[in-house]
């Protein structure tokens, strides 16, 4: 039998946006670190959960064999954990130059990612 404990911190996430005064970077849309308007150093939007997840194995030999065979099971995310593991980070939705005003985005924190769930793998093994 055998088993394992992974625990992981949070990883942050950063707002990207538009930029206020950058024509040039304008034109590739919200890709810069600004959230409407003001700057937006990486990683200070936020962080992911902590997450944990347990794994366990086991395996056996029969005697009746005389060892030459082994039957295992693995079952990871035994716990069957679903936190996010990655956000949508961009901000902005887009920007009127006339008005100043910048659009949000709805999606913005919007998980996109999460932990694998539950799964179970059985094997087999034979020597000869």
């Amino acid at each position: 039998f055998g088993g394992n404990l992974q625990a992981i911190s949070g990883r942050p996430y950063s707002a990207r946006g538009i930029h206020p005064t950058d024509v040039f970077a304008q034109g590739y849309g919200a890709f810069s670190f600004f959230s409407g308007g003001q700057p937006a150093p990486r990683g200070t939007a936020g962080k992911t959960p902590f997450t944990t997840r347990v794994d366990l194995n086991g395996e056996y030999t029969p005697v009746v064999l005389a060892s030459k065979a082994t039957v295992g099971i693995d079952v990871f995310n035994v716990l069957d954990a679903d936190k996010a593991t990655e956000v949508y980070e961009r901000s902005d939705n887009g920007f009127n130059p006339g008005t100043g005003v910048y659009t949000a985005e709805p999606s913005f924190r919007a998980p996109t990612n999460y932990q694998a769930p539950r799964f179970v793998r059985f094997s087999t093994e034979v020597r000869f």
